[in-house]
């Protein structure tokens, strides 16, 4: 049996550098949301879904919010990368 997680990639619109790469990670992107200058994300870490978690990018501040910490998006990154 085979599964599909889609694990996603987030850019700055503005300059197309890469702000969030999770695609070597067992996160799951199950809903997202945007705006002109915000993003939101839902992730669960696969295999247990039932777990989400949002993560909010506002690309202004450069400046992304995980259950209610503030985080650069480098910061951001490792966090994920390391999350169990």
């Amino acid at each position: 049996m085979s599964h599909w997680v889609d694990t996603p990639i987030v850019r700055d619109k503005r300059t197309q550098q890469i702000v969030l790469d999770l695609s070597n990670s067992s996160w799951h992107l199950l809903e997202w949301e945007e705006d002109s200058s915000d993003l939101t994300l839902t992730l669960a870490k696969y295999p247990s879904l039932a777990d989400r978690h949002k993560v909010y990018f506002n690309f202004a501040s450069m400046l992304a919010r995980f259950d209610d910490e503030d985080f650069s998006f480098r910061e951001l990154s490792m966090k994920l990368k390391n999350w169990y």
